[in-house]
């Protein structure tokens, strides 16, 4: 009888997610000052205003320090609404997307205010 000795097999890395979990609460705690809870497009767009800035070297380098900016996201400081799972959902998919796209920005958009119909204007 033959018995055979396997070689050791080396465990396979876990992926890493490309950004911090600081991150992705600073941006649900944005979300829920910002946008109404059903408005998943408009805190999409919230999200790509914040990753804009971070890639424009007019604005700060990382997501938390555009949302720390004076007067720049209220909502970060004050929520209107407790963080859902989509509000965190939307973060990370956001976060993604933009990796994916080698930390560029992801549209021309780098502000927003209140607007109609419950949804933010975006510029």
């Amino acid at each position: 009888m033959v018995v055979k000795i396997q070689e050791p097999v080396e465990p396979i890395p876990q992926a890493q997610p490309r950004w911090s979990e600081e991150d992705v609460r600073a941006m649900a705690l944005t979300l829920a000052g910002e946008c109404y809870s059903d408005k998943v497009q408009d805190k999409r767009l919230v999200c790509e205003v914040i990753l804009n800035r971070v890639s424009d070297s007019r604005f700060k380098d990382s997501v938390v320090e555009v949302l720390e900016t004076p007067n720049a996201f209220n909502g970060y400081w004050q929520q209107s609404r407790p963080v859902t799972e989509n509000d965190i959902a939307v973060a990370e998919q956001t976060l993604a997307d933009w990796h994916d796209n080698g930390c560029q920005p992801l549209s021309d958009i780098r502000f927003f205010c209140s607007g109609g119909n419950r949804e933010n204007h975006f510029y």
